[in-house]
């Protein structure tokens, strides 16, 4: 099932839990003086003076801990700084604070996550039949587990933290592991697509797969044939010539 297959934080496509952490620190440096970010056991929290106590404290951040997460995070950290600045009392600020960064933390935590998808679209592959028997789908049966893994899984397998929601440059960068116009390639194209379409800004990943995918027909392709043509007419002009 799907909430084996990955902790969130393995081996990536293009970012290491190392390169996560790298990129957490320097990031973390843009936090405003007297709020800050603390990193403990993979989650992101707020220090800052708490109001009406004098004590230095943490809340957790509610923002998972990925690029967008910490880029999340840091804008929060603003507001704070902000409304600390500006709010009177204790109890201005803790009803700020519940308004703006608790209630901004239960929409950001109620969208679907990667892991969510993925387990939605096995679903509904195992209630679906197979397409040269119909006969319905088994977990019993070798050939049906081997065809999930070998078309769904392998693409699911590319993204870096399963525990976030989708992210368009991640989509496209799992898209660009394969060979733009290869079989793995349309494959990929089809799956993540169907991945756009579970999210929960569907509408703006759809659009974006489908026009760069019409892009890259349209300008790319073209590119490529004028290529192939140029070296065709050098090595083999005799291809070109007309009868008189």
């Amino acid at each position: 099932e799907m909430s084996s297959s990955k902790d969130g934080m393995g081996q990536g496509l293009y970012t290491s839990y190392g390169d996560l952490i790298q990129f957490y620190q320097r990031k973390s440096k843009e936090c405003p003086k007297g709020v800050r970010l603390k990193l403990q056991d993979k989650v992101l929290y707020f220090q800052f003076e708490f109001p009406g106590s004098g004590k230095r404290s943490s809340k957790a951040s509610g923002c998972p801990f990925s690029e967008e997460g910490v880029i999340q995070a840091i804008s929060k950290c603003w507001k704070i700084r902000e409304a600390l600045d500006n709010l009177k009392t204790a109890s201005e600020f803790w009803e700020w604070y519940s308004d703006e960064i608790l209630k901004i933390n239960e929409i950001e935590n109620d969208l679907k996550t990667d892991r969510e998808i993925f387990q939605e679209i096995e679903n509904e592959y195992w209630k679906g039949r197979n397409k040269n028997t119909k006969r319905k789908r088994s977990k019993d049966i070798p050939n049906d587990v081997a065809t999930f893994k070998g078309y769904y899984k392998k693409v699911f397998e590319r993204f870096q933290n399963w525990d976030k929601a989708p992210e368009w440059e991640e989509i496209k960068s799992v898209l660009f592991s394969w060979k733009e116009g290869s079989k793995t390639y349309k494959d990929a194209y089809i799956i993540l697509r169907k991945v756009c379409n579970y999210s929960h800004n569907a509408k703006s990943l759809v659009s974006k797969i489908t026009f760069f995918s019409l892009m890259l027909l349209i300008i790319i392709k073209p590119l490529y044939s004028a290529f192939f043509l140029v070296h065709l007419y050098y090595y083999f002009p005799f291809l070109f010539m007309c009868d008189s």
